[in-house]
């Protein structure tokens, strides 16, 4: 996941992508990625029940998340950008998890919010020297996203396993983003060779294999014990963003980053019972797990 944000940002100031356009390519590819990987044994069809999920997962953590990233980093720097999306959507997770699925909640998630908001405010004035600033709301925007889509996809696992939660997630995230089709068409007319590379990385890499990636670790662990692992994606996206694109956050804007990385870190780290989730049977495979209800909290 780190690599999208410098991706991203290299596609829409240096290759001529426009943000949706830039989303629709990239979850195409993801889309037929996963389209290939499923045909050896397809998952399960949506129920009725889940759809809601399935397309708050595709709509608002696939398609809203994407737009909101791109136009983000039209104007934020990678670096920043992901410290701002790993901030909010760890900890709007955390929040989630507990509101919403049952996951048992801490007194010291308060305080790591609280510290959280003090580091994305450093962050915030070390880029510009003022709160503000459009290219940020839409980082924030895209980090309330990523959280929706953590929280909501975490039910739908058993049933639908890893492969099957992911594949339903970025075909419908597809649909809100057809509507730039012809855009799409007219940029890739007059894409050179390195920007088409770019798009097929995106689309395979941080897209498919990344949100396959995660949807099998959260059937073996909690949302609150992994979405914190998520925190990791700032540091190696400010270093990738210095050595491929150049770029360096501001020295207050490092700090900032450093409380948010520690107060998610501490925030979120499980305490007490630190036995992992039992693996849900055939998570990579689709099996549909019968031993327990996709409604119910996780086991510990």
């Amino acid at each position: 996941w780190a690599g999208a944000f410098v991706g991203i940002r290299a596609a829409v100031t240096r290759h001529g992508f426009s943000p949706a356009p830039l989303a629709l390519g990239r979850y195409l590819v993801a889309a037929l990625v996963l389209a290939l990987l499923c045909l050896p044994r397809r998952p399960p069809a949506p129920r009725i029940a889940d759809l809601p999920r399935l397309l708050l997962m595709g709509l608002v953590g696939i398609g809203a998340y994407n737009l909101a990233c791109n136009l983000g980093l039209q104007t934020v720097p990678a670096g920043t950008a992901s410290f701002i999306i790993n901030a909010v959507g760890p900890i709007g997770a955390a929040l989630g998890a507990a509101l919403i699925l049952r996951e048992p909640v801490r007194p010291r998630l308060w305080i790591a919010l609280a510290l959280t908001v003090v580091g994305l405010a450093l962050i915030a004035v070390g880029r510009d020297g003022r709160i503000g600033g459009v290219g940020l709301s839409w980082a924030f925007a895209a980090g309330a996203c990523a959280a929706i889509f953590v929280v909501s996809q975490k039910p739908l696992l058993p049933r639908y396993g890893a492969l099957g939660a992911t594949a339903w997630a970025v075909w419908l995230g597809c649909l809100p983003l057809l509507p730039w089709t012809p855009q799409l068409c007219r940029e890739l007319a007059g894409a050179g060779p390195a920007a088409w590379g770019l798009l097929l990385f995106l689309g395979v890499v941080p897209a498919a294999l990344a949100y396959g990636a995660w949807a099998w670790a959260s059937t073996r662990l909690p949302v609150s014990r992994a979405a914190p692992w998520l925190a990791t994606i700032p540091v190696q996206a400010v270093l990738l963003g210095w050595f491929c694109l150049g770029e360096l956050p501001a020295g207050l804007s490092l700090a900032g980053g450093a409380l948010v990385l520690a107060a998610v870190a501490w925030g979120t780290r499980p305490v007490g019972n630190r036995h992992p989730t039992p693996p849900v049977e055939g998570a990579w495979r689709d099996e549909p797990c019968t031993a327990s209800s996709p409604d119910s909290p996780p086991s510990r």
